[in-house]
């Protein structure tokens, strides 16, 4: 949290608490504020007056207070550069009672004017959205500036936040979006100006007559920072040294959003190239060798490339879990990833969820279009049904016991062989939400890829933020680059070659360009080959793999060759 641009920027992990609800005010009042949303929320879809319909991924820039008896109810107002959404808060009751889709890019002015419990939108003095009645007796404002835990926190700027004790018409509101207060403007009840302070300015009276906001009696409150964090982070990748480029265009793409993260990359090769070492944006390489994983070389054989880099993502997280003991937060990125926002929703969901997963789909492929059924949801059901380029965790008892059962599992069962149920690391997560508590995360940002861009529609908003179905792009994942099947696929879905999926493609291809791909991508892996350089044909790989007895036999297969185990 800090004054900048003439206006408080929150962070996502900001507070401000004055009191939960200002019960002096009730059903009819008004809210304004100027606003400068730097972060996309999940919109609810529908309107509704009950329920618990509060969802994390929220972005409350007024959070509604409790109502602590089933006739009162606090209301809030959450912003995004996506929408607007008015909330109350009750007993088991938490309704989106007014949503408005809608960006919100640049400077805008909101005001809530609830008049006899019904609230409307106005956006820059404009009348927009008339939301439904409330069902409680009572509805006051509430004190909180910048989140609720645990649905989520603003992340953007915020200025002249006022509240009023009657209903402001549209014309009254349109006068005076920019005017500066003096502190006795009739039915002036608070005022947090947030230019050069936090300090909430009262006018509290008994007789309805408005004192200044100078004035001896008014009550001034200074609204203590109650939360503020720092990037307790761990992100992690891991890579064979081909892929080394594309981990450097990752981990510089995290630094860019999360710089006081920590990246750690897991090497699964012998020794570390000398680039590696150097490389700026690397807090820690660790080679898989150095995982603890028991009878390393006898495990590593087992597998090819693809293979082994996955079957260690286990170990990865144990290390890590044992290593950052003062960390609590951990999330791992494939190497072909391209993170373009700071991933801000992870922040409050990994205090309230252990275990955070993103599935390939989002939405059904339409009935009649056989290719798309074909190549993404049929492959899907053979590959997994998440995506695990990206898995977050908190350290939690629950996500520890389901990095150790994976774990395990990768150590017997990492393989790709989809004609038996497997495939690598990923297909095992289809059963952890049947063994953990897992949460899934369905933001169209997390994980844009060429299986997904069926019905994942990306463009660029007016202040040069890319959007995927009018939330903020978040990451891409350029799996299938090398092979070309990426390009092809992306082109099936998206034929506009203007589409902005080119240009942020066309970027990444060039910063890999700037990392070494081309002589990076052809370095040898160091468990393809015998110790004497005879390459390790699959056939013998997988007669090792099946065979007990040849693995009793040579604890270090590395040391023998083709011959020992194709016989």
């Amino acid at each position: 949290m800090e004054f900048k641009h003439g206006s408080l920027y929150f962070s996502g992990a900001d507070l401000i608490q004055t009191k939960p609800l200002f019960k002096d005010i009730n059903n009819t009042f008004t809210i304004e504020f100027w606003v400068k949303p730097e972060a996309s929320q999940l919109m609810n879809r529908i309107q509704r007056t009950s329920g618990n319909g509060g969802t994390t991924g929220q972005r409350y820039v007024i959070g509604p207070g409790y109502g602590d008896d089933e006739e009162n109810a606090g209301m809030g107002v959450s912003v995004g550069t996506n929408g607007i959404i008015v909330y109350e808060h009750s007993s088991n009751y938490l309704p989106p009672i007014l949503v408005h889709p809608t960006p919100i890019l640049n400077w805008t002015h909101i005001a809530i004017v609830y008049d006899d419990k019904t609230p409307s939108l106005y956006i820059n003095g404009k009348l927009v959205k008339i939301g439904l009645k409330s069902n409680k007796k009572h509805v006051h404002p509430s004190g909180t500036l910048g989140g609720l835990e645990p649905y989520g926190f603003y992340v953007g700027y915020l200025k002249d936040v006022r509240i009023w004790n009657f209903a402001k018409s549209e014309e009254q509101i349109r006068k005076n979006l920019s005017k500066r207060l003096t502190g006795n403007e009739k039915g002036l009840y608070v005022y947090w100006k947030l230019t050069d302070g936090i300090q909430a300015n009262f006018n509290q009276t008994d007789d309805k007559e408005l004192k200044l906001a100078n004035d001896p009696l008014v009550e001034k409150v200074s609204a203590p920072l109650v939360k503020e964090v720092n990037d307790n982070i761990v992100f992690c990748t891991s890579i064979c040294s081909n892929y080394l480029p594309k981990a450097m265009v990752l981990a510089r793409s995290i630094k860019k959003f999360h710089p006081d993260s920590k990246m750690v990359v897991c090497l699964v090769e012998e020794t570390v190239p000398p680039a590696a070492k150097t490389f700026a944006y690397f807090d820690e390489i660790i080679l898989a060798k150095n995982l603890g994983i028991a009878d390393f070389y006898r495990f590593i054989f087992r597998h090819n490339a693809l293979e082994a880099s996955t079957a260690v993502k286990g170990s990865l997280f144990t290390y890590l879990l044992n290593t950052y003991k003062h960390h609590s937060k951990f999330i791992y990125l494939d190497p072909d990833i391209y993170v373009l926002d700071r991933l801000t929703e992870l922040y409050s969901l990994l205090d309230h969820h252990s275990i955070i997963v993103t599935p390939h789909l989002l939405v059904p492929e339409n009935k009649d279009n056989v290719v798309s059924i074909k190549g993404n949801e049929i492959q899907i059901l053979r590959k997994g049904i998440f995506n695990l380029g990206f898995l977050a965790i908190n350290r939690e008892a629950n996500s520890e016991q389901f990095i150790s059962w994976w774990r395990d599992r990768l150590f017997q069962y990492c393989y790709d062989d989809t004609a038996n149920g497997l495939f690598t690391d990923q297909k095992w997560v289809d059963l952890a939400p049947s063994f953990f508590d897992v949460f899934i995360l369905k933001h169209p940002g997390y994980n844009v890829a060429p299986w997904n861009l069926s019905k994942r529609t990306i463009h660029l908003a007016e202040t040069g933020q890319f959007l995927v179905n009018n939330q903020a792009l978040k990451f891409v994942h350029f799996s299938g680059l090398d092979s070309g099947a990426n390009l092809s696929v992306t082109k099936y879905y998206v034929p506009d070659p203007a589409n902005p999926i080119y240009f942020i493609r066309s970027q990444y291809l060039q910063e890999l360009n700037e990392m070494g791909q081309d002589s990076f991508k052809k370095i040898p892996w160091s468990y393809g080959h015998y110790r004497n350089n005879e390459k390790i044909q699959r056939k013998a790989q997988l007669n090792y793999r099946e065979n007990p007895v040849l693995q009793r036999m040579y604890k270090n297969p590395f040391q023998y060759s083709n011959t020992h185990f194709l016989s």
